[in-house]
């Protein structure tokens, strides 16, 4: 009996050819996906960013094409801003941009590279008279964001 997993270098004693890396299996590549995901939170008093690379399995063996996260790594965390206001009614816009710019920029990281994300809005900075246009500003430019 053959061991079926392929790996690097394996020889198939059978034919002496060398098996491909399982990641190249397309079997494989369907039922395992990596994305590339951005969490952007806006706070009442700060505003931090994180991006992430996770790893997905589909459920393969429950006959289901659900997928569950098998791994998650962070590949980048900034630190906690102080979210700008312009003053007591919204947020300032410009300010907050740089912010985020500033975090793609060190983690260096393409907008157009990110597979999915979350732009969370969270207390006082919720009730702020532009915080809905900027969360969909941010969801546009930041790849596909919810």
């Amino acid at each position: 009996m053959t061991d079926s997993r392929a790996s690097v270098g394996a020889v198939d004693p059978d034919d002496d050819d060398v098996l491909e890396p399982i990641e190249l299996n397309p079997i494989w590549q369907q039922d395992n996906v990596t994305l590339h995901s951005v969490g952007i939170d806006i706070g009442s008093s700060g505003t931090q960013i994180a991006f992430s690379r996770l790893h997905l399995r589909r459920m393969g063996e429950d006959l289901t094409s659900r997928y569950v996260v098998v791994r998650r790594d962070t590949l980048f965390q900034s630190d906690v801003e102080l979210t700008p206001y312009v003053d007591d009614k919204q947020i300032d816009a410009e300010a907050l941009g740089r912010i985020i710019d500033q975090a793609y920029q060190r983690a260096g990281q393409d907008p157009d590279a990110i597979d999915t994300g979350v732009v969370i809005l969270t207390g006082e900075a919720l009730c702020r008279r532009n915080s809905r246009r900027i969360a969909d500003v941010l969801a546009a430019q930041g790849g596909q964001l919810v």
